[in-house]
């Protein structure tokens, strides 16, 4: 009989581990995805969306007011820049939110085949992303750059 109590306990004790180990490596993705997104709101975006909004009145109306072609190179190059970061942007919200939103289901509760497989799904979403933001960063803070350069001559 005691032998039978102590294998539930440790069989009892197991999910509980699994748990936690699940619920941290949630964790630690929020943290991952926290600092991207820290990093990526370092650039100076608002200097991008100001050109893009002053140039965008220029070619945003029926009259034509300006037809320079370095104008509006420059106002397609800043909406480029502005999809760009709004693409990597909306890729860390997304799974920002997925995850918190599977923290709050599980919170109380075993976690189940499906949220396991959830998280895994977003693990790996993560990891892809985690692998091309350092390039995606590089490249966006030498266009944003360039633009400033450009709009400065």
């Amino acid at each position: 009989m005691a032998l039978f109590l102590i294998i539930f306990g440790l069989y009892s004790c197991r999910p509980d581990e699994q748990h936690s180990r699940y619920h941290h490596q949630m964790d630690s993705l929020l943290t991952e995805l926290g600092r991207m997104d820290e990093r990526l709101n370092k650039l100076n975006i608002q200097e991008v969306e100001r050109i893009h909004d002053s140039l965008s009145m220029y070619y945003d109306t029926t009259e034509v007011v300006d037809t320079l072609p370095r104008r509006h190179q420059m106002l397609v190059r800043s909406r480029n820049i502005l999809d760009w970061y709004d693409n990597i942007d909306r890729e860390i919200t997304f799974s920002s939110s997925h995850l918190r939103a599977l923290q709050r289901q599980t919170r109380n509760k075993r976690l189940d085949t499906v949220t396991i497989q959830e998280l895994q799904k977003e693990k790996q979403i993560v990891g892809n992303l985690k692998q091309r933001f350092d390039q995606q960063l590089q490249g966006l803070r030498r266009e944003i750059r360039l633009l400033l350069k450009d709009k400065s001559l």
